[in-house]
């Protein structure tokens, strides 16, 4: 009985005795690294949005091109020919459409050879005057006589006039008839097909602004007197979580023709990297700041936000450092709610008087010494 018991109680003490060896010093090490290298944490309050009165309002719109060109012919045909598709990239000038311009071409070869008469016309004219004003200088003509030279002189230079009037006249119809791009950007829709009929007012190509977005949305009649032109705001795509700043840049004055609800124009910061992946066509939402308190919101002192950095994702949970009274890192667990231009609402599991972590200087863990910076 008594080799059954060492048996057994050797082994167990061996193992006790090599855990001890392999654990100890590492979990002694690791508490000294705490104690010698605390954490640096900047403290902060959250945010009671009645308190303060940061009340913010959200509106959807729809991204959409600075500038868009609905581009038609002054000048009625058949399309000759169609340069572009849609989709493609065009600079200022690019030829899009050509109008059939072969009896403009014809007039315009009529009128130089008008121009060839006119003007043999007048070098005989000439002539005849210089002539005329020699021997009018000898008394050898009358001045009669020379007034009639004179005069089918200016009237072969009126005529030169004319034809050189009524051709630039025909060049300008003839470059109506090459539809050109007025500035940089893409073709989004093409109308024209070879052989349609071209009139004057109907689009033929559109043209877009690709560099150039802004976000149009509409502020109902409650809101309005609450935002400013130049006022930043904050936008985020609906299908991802992009979000940039942008700035009011146009407020209708007038509601009469949208129901109450005033057109906004938002232009986003082009700086922002994102901002160039972005497309005409997305929806966004623009959550906007008021300028004026809701004093509605005075009583609803339990709604508190906080900065979105500040909180931390653990899979499908959402917690905040909190500092313990022994200078310790807490984890809290928190419900959030609405998003406000980047501060979260805490709706449990912090308290408006309880600071929590806004930032620290190297990487929190549960439990992790602290210093208040």
């Amino acid at each position: 009985m008594i080799r059954i018991k060492d048996k057994f109680v050797i082994p167990v003490a061996l193992t006790i005795l090599l855990l001890s060896v392999a654990c100890s010093p590492n979990e002694e090490k690791s508490a000294a690294e705490q104690e010698l290298s605390p954490v640096e944490v900047r403290l902060e309050k959250p945010t009671a949005l009645g308190e303060t009165g940061i009340n913010y309002f959200s509106v959807s719109g729809k991204l959409e091109s600075d500038r868009i060109a609905h581009i038609s012919s002054r000048m009625m045909g058949n399309v000759a020919r169609v340069f572009i598709r849609e989709g493609k990239k065009v600079k200022q000038g690019d030829l899009l459409v050509q109008i059939h311009s072969n009896d403009l071409i014809a007039q315009r070869d009529r009128i130089d050879a008008s121009m060839a008469e006119a003007r043999a016309a007048q070098a005989n004219a000439k002539l005849f005057h210089d002539r005329f004003q020699a021997l009018l200088a000898q008394g050898s003509a009358s001045p009669s006589e020379y007034d009639q030279v004179k005069l089918q002189l200016d009237l072969a230079n009126a005529r030169i006039d004319q034809i050189e009037h009524s051709r630039r006249e025909l060049n300008v119809m003839i470059a109506e008839t090459q539809v050109r791009s007025p500035f940089d950007g893409s073709i989004t829709r093409v109308y024209a097909e070879v052989g349609n009929l071209a009139t004057p007012g109907t689009p033929l190509v559109v043209v877009e602004s690709t560099d150039e977005l802004v976000l149009r949305v509409e502020v109902p009649e409650s809101e309005i007197s609450n935002i400013d032109r130049k006022q930043s705001v904050l936008i985020q795509l609906q299908h991802s979580k992009d979000t940039v700043r942008g700035t009011v840049d146009q407020i209708n004055p007038s509601s009469g023709l949208s129901g109450s609800q005033y057109d906004v124009e938002i232009l986003p910061d082009r700086k922002a990297p994102v901002v160039h992946t972005w497309k005409a066509g997305m929806y966004a939402n623009a959550q906007i700041r008021k300028l004026r308190c809701d004093t509605s919101f005075a009583s609803s002192l339990k709604r508190i936000v906080v900065p979105r950095s500040a909180l931390v994702e653990r899979g499908q949970l959402t917690g905040i450092y909190t500092v313990s009274d022994g200078g310790k890192a807490v984890l809290r667990w928190v419900r959030t709610g609405k998003e406000y231009a980047g501060q979260v609402e805490v709706l449990s599991g912090l308290n408006v008087t309880e600071s929590f972590v806004r930032e620290a200087d190297s990487r929190l863990f549960n439990g992790a010494a602290v210093t208040v910076k």
